[in-house]
């Protein structure tokens, strides 16, 4: 899976390509969530966004864009709430792919 751009402030829009991410029982819809699980190596804030079904193609290939938000929802009951600067995965469900993003500090005007 990749992410174009990787780094970028709360609503900045992404793309997000994957392939061979497709879920055995479901092989042409990928499920794909953007967050922190709470692993050591990611910094931002724990939570996550769903960003539900995608359409994928035979070999689980897909194409989506997505906006950084500004909060998210708890993780597995934990976690939820801002998103603050910090590193952060795009992942599908199952684990198959993997992609990381990098929140940025907002720019203030001025």
């Amino acid at each position: 899976m990749a992410v174009t751009p990787t780094a970028g402030p709360v609503g900045t829009t992404v793309t997000v390509r994957g392939r061979d991410c497709g879920n055995p029982a479901s092989p042409t819809s990928v499920h794909v969530y953007f967050g922190n699980d709470g692993e050591p190596d990611l910094t931002g804030s724990v939570g996550a966004a769903d960003l539900g079904a995608v359409s994928a193609d035979s070999i689980g290939g897909f194409l989506l864009t997505f906006t950084i938000p500004a909060s998210f929802l708890p993780f597995q009951g934990r976690g939820g709430g801002l998103v603050r600067p910090g590193t952060y995965n795009f992942a599908t469900e199952p684990p198959l792919c993997l992609a990381g993003f990098v929140v940025l500090p907002t720019t203030g005007k001025g």
